[in-house]
């Protein structure tokens, strides 16, 4: 049967039941009937040729309504099951779904694509300081350094500092142990430097260092230390708090061979 059989598709009241057309250009197709009973299926020849069908009784409400290949890998859809959720599909596996006004991912990651990109906050209130509300990295993993006697360009111990960071936008979190300090070839009178610390430390208005907690073990000094962080670096100190009197680096002759250990953590803001 063709269209012109009933009278050209500009004839008066044209009514057929199959059209098959190869190929069709067209800008807009405007359907302005109340119902639509029957189905539209697009096949194409080829892979990812098929681009919508609708098995169902209208394009909503059910299942098996889908815009998308013809069953190959790159198969994708839209679906709108009964229970409300607006799918998003890759070969017939939801991936994404829309409820309300929440964002699903239901399988796989949310990836940001972009450096410099993220999550905008900036529809929350803000306090008087703020600077920005872009969400935009977060990364952990494990970092090795050394103990030396200069923050680069120094001597260095045999024995490895093993530690872990947590990177949440520019606040790193870092932890560290490092057991049986080797001081063999470290100038005893230098201060005890931790290297290798993952990101470089930001500088800091009104402030030159940053501090954390350290535990120390067989060592010759006897006031209390603490981790130190100068700003602009990628190593750390011991100070060590004097009673009544100024603090202290810990240096080399302070640490004895072979049997120290130093454990700390600490919380500074990268560059």
């Amino acid at each position: 049967m063709t269209i012109k059989q009933q009278g050209g598709i500009f004839g008066r009241n044209p009514s057929f039941n199959d059209v098959d057309v190869e190929n069709v250009d067209v800008e807009n197709i405007d359907i302005s009937v109340g119902t639509v009973t029957g189905n539209l299926t697009l096949n194409g020849s080829g892979s990812g040729n098929g681009l919508i069908k609708n098995s169902g009784t209208g394009f909503g409400v059910g299942t098996d309504r889908w815009i998308g290949a013809d069953g190959s890998d790159d198969a994708w859809f839209f679906n709108v099951p009964t229970g409300g959720q607006h799918y998003f599909a890759i070969n017939n596996s939801n991936k994404l779904s829309i409820s309300g006004n929440d964002v699903n991912v239901l399988l796989g990651n949310l990836v940001i694509g972009t450096s410099g990109k993220g999550i905008d906050f900036s529809a929350t209130s803000d306090a008087s300081g703020s600077t920005s509300e872009l969400f935009d990295d977060y990364e952990e993993g494990t970092w090795t350094g050394k103990i030396a006697d200069a923050a680069s360009s120094g001597n260095e111990s045999s024995s490895t500092v093993y530690g872990n960071y947590v990177k949440i936008g520019n606040m790193v979190y870092v932890d560290f142990n490092v057991s049986n300090i080797d001081t063999t070839g470290l100038t005893s009178g230098n201060d005890v430097y931790i290297t290798g610390l993952p990101f470089t430390s930001a500088s800091v208005s009104g402030s030159a260092y940053y501090s954390g907690t350290v535990v120390t073990s067989v060592v010759t000094f006897s006031n209390e230390p603490i981790l130190f962080m100068f700003e602009n670096a990628t190593s750390l100190l011991l100070n060590e708090n004097r009673s009544a009197s100024g603090s202290d680096f810990i240096v080399v002759s302070e640490l004895s061979s072979g049997v120290s250990d130093i454990h700390g953590n600490l919380c500074y803001r990268a560059a």
